[in-house]
């Protein structure tokens, strides 16, 4: 088992992620314009995207991440009233995790720059697959990503979905309160913001 440290760039929000390992997590780089999009907003496009406007995620289940400084300084931005939940750190604007607003469904993404880097780091997460490619940005003959996301990904997704959920790893949540409803009230962005932030340079 590989308990890794998790942390925004300053380091005022830290946490844990437990039992990362090839078999427990899925690492993926999004493509999307909806992780573009968030990424653009919050300010961090230069130094978080990849040349194709892609973002490395680790994807586990919220039971297996814990946040023990810094709860005060989570943030949470929609790109729509029932879009995924973004999570970031107000202090520095680093991207902390995405879920989907549904209690039972055990899922968190979190980007992989909150997590350590090394080799011992980079064999718990396992190796990359690229998806959402049909969405990437500059100069695609060097992307290396699915038109969406292969079957094998979709697969493995469904399959750790189902077991999680009947493990009970849905709860608890760093980003819930224990009686229900989110740490942070989250902010909404409007048609505009969101068109700008989505709009490509």
């Amino acid at each position: 088992m590989s308990d890794l440290s998790y942390s925004c760039d300053c380091g005022t929000v830290q946490g844990t992620l437990r039992d990362v390992r090839p078999a427990t997590v899925q690492h993926v780089v999004c493509h999307c314009d909806d992780c573009r999009t968030f990424i653009r907003h919050i300010g961090r496009a230069d130094d978080v995207l990849n040349e194709h406007g892609g973002i490395a995620m680790v994807q586990s289940t919220p039971a297996r991440l814990t946040i023990t400084l810094g709860q005060d300084k989570v943030g949470l931005i929609r790109l729509s009233p029932k879009g995924l939940l973004r999570f970031y750190a107000t202090c520095c604007n680093t991207p902390l995790a995405n879920m989907v607003d549904k209690p039972g469904l055990p899922f968190v993404g979190v980007p992989r720059r909150t997590l350590p880097t090394g080799a011992e780091a980079d064999a718990a997460v396992g190796p990359s697959t690229g998806i959402q490619g049909r969405f990437a940005i500059g100069d695609k003959s060097t992307l290396d990503a699915h038109e969406k996301a292969p079957a094998s990904v979709l697969m493995r997704t469904v399959f750790r979905l189902g077991l999680r959920k009947l493990q009970g790893e849905a709860r608890p949540s760093p980003f819930h309160r224990t009686g229900g409803g989110f740490i942070v009230e989250p902010t909404v962005l409007t048609k505009e913001q969101r068109a700008e932030a989505r709009r490509d340079p």
